[in-house]
């Protein structure tokens, strides 16, 4: 009798531990066990299954790239889920991204009772679920007109947990001309949640890094450059770029978590610091990438662009502005702040030209017509953007 009495105990202790396991409650030790590797002392699960478990969620919809599928980094994003969740799945190919059809989106959300939309990875994956939060409510209210069968739950709530390359703008207000026709951007829904773990980003290509640490500078720059007044905003972006500047050559060298945390906070604050307005490159990136379908490195146009724009737009009223921001990069005075940035971004990993990145004259033309349709006829000049198509400034 006491020989099954002790077999009782340690059975139910063993269904215990798996019970607690699988319920979401993930320290650093089954982390680093589920991983077969050193712990990773990220925040990712537990706070995915705070925000669930405090929002009463149990249907989350996961988008994500369909590259991502099989990696340690989405076993640990489900491993964050509480137990009994209903969770499904919208895969997005790598090169297909689309920003004006989510009919397919909104109707898994729709077939799947979806109550949460949890956003994983990449900038585009986040941007596409945005707008399918935006969209839903209209969907769900056409549904309703027709007689159509409408979800028994209200309109999803929306987490976004980014990765290398941060979030999208969730303030464009923008109008591009896309293959000769207008269409317009009106903005993004912005996440009720956003996770922001580090340790997402280990192991990411030195490419990827930069390319990521120049769009979170560009969202500092054009924000604090802008003649908007919004002092909050001005040391928000005072915050990133500052961020950013110190410690990304750092961690392209050492690949260190501190480093990529810093980085992280730094494109974070670049995306809280534009509500002040969207930026002229910020503009001519977002056309650039719609008119070759993502299949260019934003962040490689980025580092092309900003020097340029800001020579272009120079001027005295610019100037206590730009003294701001060369302080940061420890530019000395007599130096203008475009120079000073093309030697701060001279020995990055990124293409030398506009070429490099298989940009035609043709897109070139269709992202000034873009960007001139929201700034004016005279926001930006042909010959200052094909002038980069076979330059290359950071030519050594």
């Amino acid at each position: 009798c006491l020989i099954d009495v002790v077999f009782f105990f340690f059975f139910l202790c063993v269904f215990c531990f798996f019970f607690q396991a699988e319920d979401g409650i993930r320290d650093r030790l089954v982390t680093g066990v589920q991983t077969c590797a050193l712990p990773i002392y990220g925040i990712l699960e537990d706070a995915l299954h705070s925000e669930m478990e405090c929002n009463g969620y149990s249907r989350p919809l996961i988008i994500c790239e369909n590259r991502i599928v099989e990696t340690e980094h989405f076993e640990r994003l489900i491993s964050g889920f509480p137990y009994r969740s209903k969770i499904a799945r919208f895969e997005v190919a790598t090169d297909q991204f689309e920003w004006t059809n989510n009919d397919d989106l909104n109707g898994k959300c729709i077939s799947h009772e979806a109550d949460v939309i949890v956003a994983f990875g990449c900038a585009h994956v986040i941007a596409d679920a945005s707008r399918a939060c935006t969209e839903n409510r209209q969907t769900r209210l056409r549904h309703k007109a027709t007689m159509r069968t409408v979800s028994r739950v209200g309109d999803p709530g929306f987490f976004a947990i980014p990765g290398i390359d941060g979030l999208p703008n969730f303030n464009s207000h923008l109008e591009f001309q896309i293959h000769g026709a207008s269409q317009f951007n009106g903005g993004f829904a912005k996440p009720d949640v956003i996770i922001c773990d580090p340790t997402i980003t280990l192991g990411e290509p030195p490419e990827r890094t930069a390319s990521s640490a120049v769009l979170a500078m560009v969202s500092c720059i054009e924000a604090l450059v802008s003649d908007t007044f919004n002092p909050p905003a001005d040391g928000i972006a005072m915050d990133g770029l500052l961020r950013t500047v110190q410690n990304l050559h750092q961690t392209l060298a050492t690949e260190s978590l501190e480093g990529r945390r810093e980085l992280m906070a730094g494109a974070l604050s670049g995306m809280l610091a534009q509500q002040k307005s969207t930026g002229i490159v910020q503009a001519l990136i977002g056309t650039l990438a719609i008119e070759t379908k993502h299949k260019v490195d934003d962040g490689a146009i980025a580092r092309l662009l900003l020097p340029a724009v800001l020579e272009l737009n120079a001027s005295p009223q610019s100037s206590s502005r730009h003294d701001q921001i060369k302080s940061i990069f420890s530019v000395p005075p007599h130096i203008h702040l475009h120079d000073g940035l093309r030697t701060f971004l001279a020995d990055l990993p990124l293409p030398l030209s506009l070429s490099e990145l298989r940009l035609t004259k043709e897109n070139i033309q269709n992202a000034i017509r873009s960007v001139n349709m929201s700034w004016g006829p005279d926001a930006i000049g042909e010959e200052t953007l094909m002038s980069l198509m076979i330059s290359k400034p950071y030519q050594k």
